[in-house]
């Protein structure tokens, strides 16, 4: 999945939690969840680069402006977090993968560009309809 939707679905999860740490939690949830849906990722740097750049600005105008709520944020932060492992163990940084979903433990499950973007695009609009 794209930056955009693990961002939005995990704010989604944030929103509904009771306090911030179960916001973070539901946001990983959310995280695992999409993941096995079958999906589209990015296959360039630079459009990973643009998705993170204009997703986090657009949320955090979004979340500051209309909902300051930490739960909102950390449920965010959930969603998208390990996702951090895949540039680092591309660059190196990182041995081996260690998120389930990005092991092999559960299924990561890929589609055609067209499909995932029609996927992704119905995540983000239920996830931002639920909450505004």
């Amino acid at each position: 999945m794209y930056y955009s939707t693990h961002l939005v679905a995990g704010a989604t999860a944030g929103f509904v939690a009771k306090d911030p740490v179960e916001g973070f939690v539901l946001g990983v949830v959310t995280h695992i969840v999409l993941d096995m849906i079958p999906h589209h990722d990015h296959e360039s740097v630079v459009n990973c680069f643009l998705d993170i750049a204009a997703g986090t600005a657009v949320f955090l105008f979004a979340v500051i402006f209309f909902r300051p709520d930490l739960r909102i944020l950390w449920g965010a932060l959930g969603g998208v977090l390990p996702d951090i492992e895949i540039p680092l163990h591309h660059f190196g940084l990182l041995s081996r993968r260690l998120f389930p979903s990005h092991t092999g433990c559960l299924p990561h499950l890929r589609t055609t560009r067209g499909r995932g973007l029609v996927v992704q695009c119905l995540v983000i609009i239920l996830g931002l309809w639920i909450l505004i």
